[in-house]
């Protein structure tokens, strides 16, 4: 910017070299010095010594320097008058004039001596006043105006100082000095204060067109005066704020502009970041360039000041402009390290002004990997609001804000004591975790308060200080704690359970291990020792609580100073009474008994110990299984004196990788750790636990291992998780899936571990549905003919069609005419619900079941031109296209709710053809993912009383943990020959037999055996099809073969003419006032790929069934309900102990 004054002052002593002669000074400059400067920066350099010249003479500062511009007819005048007495004293002035076309710029009370040639003299340096500090400005300006053809003169100490180039190219710059004719001398006679100027006492410069240049135009000149922020200042005085670091500039014309002194900086601040307000500072230093000032810390800290002295006086609208800034572009210069300069009272400022804005808000750092947007939400009851990290490093720096847990501790810490009633169950749990806490030395100190948790999510914290441990005092509610640990005594009455005993020992076995996780993480101990710690803490409660008296009464006996006794254990008759199970399990055998414990070729098997074992089940043959077993009990079975049999009561793991679900298709998700393993499980309500473990013989197992692994802080060899680890070498074991194979006529299933396995925030949520609420199906295959049908007939209201056609699903949308639909490709359809391109759907109702139906199908065009002989490759890719619509329904809602509780895929046998089964694996694989428990059924249809050859591949996805049921009743099944399912419809359609075909009339017609019966698609008279129609017997129980890509041919062998479309839906399973609209030729294609009603009945009311458990008999404001979803439901599961 402005270099330093070349004017020299009156009072500074001369020298030799301040000796004014004639002469011609060569400056040491060349023409290209300075390529990229213009006119507009050479006059800044004038602008800044004609400034600076009248500070230093008449003791002005920066904010005592102000100008007057004054229009004239013939030019523009800018004047500088002394702020002080009363006689307006002219100090030097700039004068424009429009005739001549020049610029006159004079110093009054200064001079020019020889010296302020010479590159570097500055009389300004150390001279915190004035701008210029580098002493060349003048040289340079002069230079910049001759290269553009301008005449450069000035008049000063009697001298006229000219300046040009020379030498053979032109390119040497000069300045010829020559004294001032006695003519220019005697003809001033100035007066202060007229704009005359003394050449023996003023400094006077002139600048016209040169030789072959032009004059200077009023739009050049006043583009010039933009550097100057004396002259050029906003047209609203409130839009400028003084500090005593300089000025904050609110105009928008002036953003993103940086002036030092109140001359511009051409490249703004100290960097290149983008800046939003105007600045004129009062204080700081520019590099060489004139481009930016020098110091960033400075300039950081200069404009802290001058934003925090502008809110204390202007308020609300400067400190919401910089609040603004901070949230909204907190990387610009205006806002640069604002988080370590600020001061304490603008932070508060800050938020006042944030919390008036955002009642029931929570803030956070939206740069946070995982900002806890679920404790925001559910535990702290606000609406998460995010900020930038500037802002939030202000806020938390003084200690105003703090994140979701640190706030959710910050209230559960400091929430009341709990009032809550003394009952059966809150002693018992009291007493228990107070018995866990005596069991050892670190943690019998330890004092317990319950408190009310202040409605947050927090279990409990421990105060180590203290050595108290406050827990949340729902855990001495029945029925709250219950609603998350659920357990067989939890479904019974609680009247019931009033006077009878606890038996709700997992609900101490949790708590208590919570309680020792909490206190150990203060421990000042290595990871490996505080593992250790936890794992015996954890086995002695549990081994304790199995042997816990309960029920205990004191009687006097029939002998004298003597007492009764008596108690009931764990596995008392008592027990089971009150839970009426009914059951029982091995251990109350007569012939099992305990021994001590086995050994295999060394290897000692342990209860309560996991196990890595390689076993040939009895029934298998060739290859052994590897498997890793946790060991519940070791029971003996002896017959007389022979060698007792001993079995290992065990929970079973597969490894994953070497199980199915490891397909290639799965590793596109990520790598299949070595250490994930596969819980195999029976009965959802116990999955995991002792009751639900399964016999393995010794004498099957040929191999055993301890099981080697690296433990991760406070863990079980084997950790049942949600998700994988973040780190998976540095994993332990862990386990994420259950299945459960095909159990007699129910469907297997691969589920997430239930509840009752994982740790209480990783837990199923458990959905609400509303209990008159009707559920609703969303048809993703309105061309697959039956998956509606079956689930209408159960009481579903068929909600909307996706994916429809106006060409081939008119049958679909003339069936169920108050459903939605919605064209093009099912994708595109979902994106365009979830960007707002599609209203939001009628059926997204809270509290609403919602189920997707996906089916294989195939369009009209594609099948007319597949030949019979042709390969299956086709109904593969429908196949694929029907799973690819499962994934795009997850991937479209991956970031917002999912508004599908349900999701049933019915797919041909084909699915499982090894050239399909990778991608049938993705989906599932994906659906797991997602959260959902993922049961799979084979339907042979023949087995239904469908005398179809087919086979179907159902899968249900459901958001809860449990079973679905396949409920069917045999009566149910449709009659068992060809001829009892087509009764009554052997006649001829008397309006079809026409002798010219094109004119017949088949759609509708009357029954010959009845007056009022409508039978609707009974096109008879239709020929047989040589080489491709097959006969049929009426009395036959044979299942028909349905062609994949092409429509059904059967001959009636009573009419000898094809069977029409109304029989083939007989066949099939469709009721007689199902109308198909697509004429005889497309409506025979439908079978081909249609599902028979009866399937869809079949899991429509297994989805009743699990509709039917989650019903809520309250579910309160439906405003604050979310949408159940599919992709972060989770159902806490039943947990029996």
């Amino acid at each position: 910017m402005a270099p330093g004054s070349e004017i020299l002052l009156p009072q500074e002593d001369g020298s030799d070299r301040d000796e004014l002669k004639p002469t011609t000074h060569t400056l040491g400059l060349t023409r290209n010095y300075v390529p990229s400067w213009s006119q507009q920066d050479a006059f800044r350099e004038l602008y800044q010594n004609w400034k600076d010249a009248i500070i230093f003479t008449f003791k002005l500062n920066q904010r005592s320097f102000k100008t007057e511009v004054v229009e004239l007819t013939d030019g523009i005048q800018i004047l500088v008058y002394h702020p002080l007495g009363l006689n307006r004293e002219l100090l030097g002035y700039i004068w424009f004039k429009r005739k001549e076309g020049s610029v006159k710029i004079t110093n009054f009370q200064a001079k020019l001596e020889r010296r302020n040639l010479e590159l570097g003299s500055s009389t300004k340096r150390g001279n915190n006043t004035m701008a210029g500090t580098h002493g060349e400005g003048l040289k340079l300006a002069a230079l910049v105006l001759r290269r553009e053809n301008r005449r450069v003169r000035i008049t000063s100490s009697k001298y006229n100082w000219t300046f040009g180039f020379r030498g053979p190219t032109k390119s040497i710059f000069f300045c010829k000095l020559t004294p001032a004719p006695p003519t220019q001398l005697d003809a001033v006679n100035k007066i202060l204060g007229n704009l005359k100027a003394d050449p023996a006492t003023d400094v006077s410069i002139v600048i016209d067109k040169g030789r072959d240049g032009k004059e200077i135009s009023e739009e050049e000149f006043r583009t010039w005066l933009r550097v100057s922020l004396d002259v050029e200042r906003p047209k609203d005085p409130t839009d400028i704020i003084e500090t005593p670091q300089g000025d904050l500039i609110l105009d928008e014309n002036y953003a993103g502009k940086m002036y030092l002194k109140g001359l511009l900086l051409p490249s703004g601040g100290s960097t290149i970041k983008a800046q939003h307000a105007g600045y004129n500072l009062l204080h700081g230093q520019i590099n060489r360039d004139r481009e930016r000032l020098k110091n960033e810390d400075e300039e950081s800290q200069t404009l802290m000041h001058i934003w925090e002295h502008a809110i204390e006086t202007r308020g609300d609208k400067v400190l919401q402009r910089y609040i603004s800034l901070l949230q909204e572009n907190s990387d610009c210069v205006d806002v640069n390290r604002a988080e370590r300069l600020i001061s304490r009272r603008t932070a508060l400022a800050i938020w006042e002004r944030l919390k008036s804005q955002g009642v029931g808000k929570f803030y956070y750092d939206r740069e946070e990997s995982n900002p806890d947007i679920d404790i925001i939400k559910k535990s702290l009851k606000r609406q998460p609001a995010p900020l930038s990290n500037k802002l939030w490093r202000i806020l938390s720096k003084y200690g105003f804000i703090r994140k979701p847990r640190e706030e959710q501790n910050h209230l559960f810490r400091n929430s009341s004591v709990s009032d809550e009633p003394s009952t059966l169950f809150s002693i018992n749990i009291q007493r228990g975790l107070s018995a866990c806490l005596a069991l050892h030395a670190r943690t019998q100190r330890v004092q317990v308060e319950y408190v009310t948790g202040a409605e947050t999510e927090v279990e409990m914290l421990f105060d180590k200080q203290k050595q108290l441990l406050k827990v949340h005092e729902k855990w001495l509610n029945f029925s709250r704690i219950h609603e998350t640990t659920p357990c067989r005594a939890s479904m019974l009455d609680e009247i019931q359970l009033l006077d009878s005993i606890f038996l709700c020992d997992h609900v101490i076995e949790e708590l208590c291990d919570l309680a020792v996780i909490e206190i150990v993480e203060t421990f000042d101990c290595n990871v490996d020792a505080a593992s250790r710690f936890i794992k015996s803490m954890r086995i002695q409660v549990r081994e304790n609580l199995q042997h816990m008296p309960r029920e205990v009464s004191v009687q006097p006996s029939d002998e004298p100073r003597r007492l009764v006794v008596s108690w009931a254990d764990n596995e008392s008759e008592r027990v089971r009474q009150v839970l009426n199970n009914g059951a029982y399990s091995a251990l109350d055998l007569p012939h099992i008994a305990y021994f001590a414990s086995p050994d295999l070729n060394g290897y000692v098997f342990t209860i309560n110990e996991y196990v890595q074992v390689k076993w040939r089940p009895e029934m298998a043959t060739g290859e052994t299984t590897e498997s890793v077993a946790f060991i519940h009990r070791i029971l003996y079975k002896q017959y007389g004196d022979e060698k007792p049999q001993v079995y290992l009561l065990a929970s079973r793991y597969s490894f994953l990788e070497l199980f199915h679900l490891n397909s290639s298709a799965v590793q596109l998700f990520g790598p299949v750790n070595r250490k994930e393993l596969l819980l195999h499980f029976t009965d959802f309500d116990t999955m995991g636990k002792r009751q639900d473990a399964e016999l393995i013989p010794t004498s099957q197992i040929i191999e055993a291992r301890n099981l080697e692994f690296d433990p991760a802080p406070y863990a079980e060899p084997v950790q049942s998780v949600a998700h994988a680890p973040a780190d998976l070498d540095a994993s332990g074991f862990y386990c994420r899936f259950a299945l459960r194979s095909k159990v007699g006529n129910q469907p297997a299933c691969i589920t997430p571990l239930g509840s009752n396995l994982l740790r209480y925030h990783e837990r199923w949520k458990v959905p609400r549905y509303y209990p008159l609420a009707k559920p609703v199906i969303i048809d993703f295959s309105p061309s697959v003919l039956g998956l509606a049908e079956g689930f209408s007939q159960e009481g579903f209201e068929v909600a909307a069609g996706i994916g429809f056609s106006t060409v081939h699903d008119m049958t679909w949308k003339t069936r169920y005419s108050s459903a939605e639909v919605y064209d093009g490709t099912q994708n595109d359809v979902l994106a365009q619900i979830t960007n707002g391109q599609l209203a939001q759907p009628s059926w997204l109702k809270p509290g609403t079941a919602k189920v997707a139906v996906i089916g294989s199908s195939h369009s009209q065009c594609e099948s007319d031109n597949i030949r019979k002989d042709e390969d299956t490759k086709p109904v593969f890719n429908h196949i694929l296209q029907a799973l690819q619509t499962v994934q795009h329904i997850l991937s479209n809602f991956e970031a917002v709710h999912n508004p599908f509780d349900f999701l049933v895929c019915v797919l041909p046998e084909a699915a499982l053809n090894p050239d399909v089964l990778p991608i049938f694996m993705q989906t599932v694989y994906l659906l797991l993912g997602n959260r959902c428990s993922v049961h799979i059924q084979k339907v042979q249809l023949p087995t239904y009383g469908i005398l179809v050859d087919k086979i179907f591949i159902v899968i249900l996805a459901s958001p809860v943990c449990v079973a679905h049921q396949w409920v069917w009743d045999p009566s149910e099944m449709m009659q068992t020959t060809i001829g009892n399912i087509m009764r009554g419809l052997a006649f001829q359609n008397p309006r079809a037999n026409h002798p010219n075909r094109e004119g017949q009339c088949s759609f509708k017609c009357k029954t010959p055996s009845t007056e009022n019966e409508t039978i609707y698609n009974h096109d008879t008279n239709n020929p047989a099809i040589p080489g491709v129609t097959q006969p049929i017997e009426m009395s036959s129980t044979m299942a028909l073969k349905i062609p994949l890509f092409r429509k059904p041919s059967f001959l009636h062998p009573i009419r000898n003419d094809l069977l029409t479309v109304r029989e083939m839906a007989r066949i099939f399973g469709f009721p007689d006032d199902f109308v198909f609209y697509d004429g005889p030729r497309g409506s025979h294609q439908y079978f081909s790929h249609a599902v028979p009603p009866m399937v869809a009945k079949i899991v429509a009311r297994g989805v009743r069934g699990i509709i039917e458990q989650f019903q809520g008999r309250e579910l309160g404001d439906t405003s604050s309900m979310d949408v159940v979803l599919i992709s972060s439901r989770a159902v806490k599961r039943q947990r029996t102990e």
